[in-house]
């Protein structure tokens, strides 16, 4: 009997299909990866602005800079400064750009008026350039604080006087995101 032998399977369709298989399988590992580092980073973006709207609820400021450099903004500390000096104060520190701060100014002022002058005076101020007075309390007529929001800017005011002394410190922090110092 003369027996034919069996055709062998077409080669041509096994490895067609086993490329299809190969290319399939990199794909999803790369679509896999590609989301893996993707979401990596996504929730790295979100947990820094969670911390950050964290920081801004319990400091109470409105600021977002991931720049820490105190030299890099835009607009000059300096004219915020000038315009949140105490007129008579004498000026007992003063402090812009300063590396380990988290402000970009601060003041310190000495003022033989009382508690309840100076508030006046600022509370006037505020109103005169439309700031704004974002937090405020006093811890009886010896002390008065209060934070007040400009456009660029955010700056804590304290003013107390001490027993025993005849003199109100003000004390003065700067902070925005887009304030230049200039290192004094």
């Amino acid at each position: 009997m003369d027996q034919q032998p069996t055709p062998a399977p077409n080669q041509t369709q096994t490895s067609s299909s086993g490329s299809k298989t190969g290319l399939i399988i990199a794909i999803v590992v790369i679509v896999v990866i590609v989301l893996g580092v993707g979401g990596y980073f996504g929730w790295k973006y979100l947990a820094n602005r969670a911390a950050k709207s964290l920081e801004n609820a319990t400091t109470g400021s409105n600021s977002t800079a991931t720049d820490t450099s105190k030299t890099s903004g835009t607009i000059s500390v300096t004219p915020i400064v000038e315009s949140l000096k105490y007129p008579g104060a004498t000026i007992t520190d003063q402090k812009q750009g300063e590396e380990n701060s988290i402000y970009a100014a601060e003041l310190s002022q000495s003022s033989s008026d009382t508690v309840a002058t100076i508030k006046s005076y600022y509370t006037k101020l505020v109103s005169d350039k439309k700031w704004k007075i974002t937090r405020e309390g006093s811890s009886g007529d010896n002390n008065y604080y209060f934070t007040i929001t400009g456009d660029e800017f955010s700056a804590e005011i304290d003013a107390t006087k001490y027993e025993g002394y005849d003199t109100t410190d003000i004390s003065i922090k700067i902070s925005g995101e887009n304030l230049k110092s200039e290192g004094i």
